[in-house]
């Protein structure tokens, strides 16, 4: 569809964006899920020691830390620091067996126990963002 409407074209290397298109908009759109999705994983070490926080603790303290991040230059968009991209994050993480998500509380899941999981899962969306 991007082909048919002149956003991208194909060269030898695959598809760039045609001049003028749109596809750097969409790109930072995507760009601050996947942050928003990193700062949450990495977020999660927390939970590992203690087994179970307060959401909205966990929440606050996560908003804060990517703050300083975005302010320190390892987050490129603002926007990647929000409240419903770290709740949409949850979420995920929750139907992948990461963590058990309540209203009050987040526990972690069987997947965060293990360690290796848990870089699985923050090595694949680093690949995106840097």
């Amino acid at each position: 569809t991007m082909l048919d409407a002149g956003e991208v074209e194909r060269d030898e290397g695959g598809l760039c964006a045609t001049e003028g298109s749109l596809v750097p908009v969409y790109a930072g759109m995507v760009r601050t899920y996947f942050e928003a999705y990193r700062l949450a994983a990495s977020s999660l070490g927390q939970l590992r020691a203690s087994g179970k926080v307060k959401r909205k603790d966990w929440l606050k303290q996560t908003l804060v830390r990517g703050n300083k991040l975005f302010l320190s230059g390892k987050l490129q968009l603002r926007e990647s620091v929000s409240k419903p991209k770290l709740e949409n994050a949850l979420s995920a993480f929750h139907d992948l067996g990461i963590l058990r998500v309540s209203n009050d509380t987040i526990e972690a899941g069987a997947a965060l126990a293990d360690e290796e999981s848990l870089g699985v899962v923050e090595r694949g969306l680093a690949k995106y963002v840097e």
